[in-house]
């Protein structure tokens, strides 16, 4: 079976929840890739979600 490539992205809203599934993940031993926010200052989602979605685009990621 093959693993899953998971990619994840929040703006400064979703930080707190997104570091506690970067945390699960990694404790699972998940193959993924977290593209920000790095901090729970206010950024533009946008300026993150683009580069996930033309990752996910290209094929690198499966979810």
């Amino acid at each position: 079976m093959k693993t899953k490539k998971i990619a994840i992205v929040s703006d400064h809203a979703g930080f707190y929840l997104k570091e506690k599934l970067v945390a699960f993940l990694m404790k699972e031993k998940y193959e993924f890739r977290d593209f920000g926010c790095s901090t729970p200052e206010i950024v533009d989602y946008p300026d993150y979600g683009h580069s996930m979605a033309t990752a996910v685009a290209s094929g690198e990621f499966d979810l």
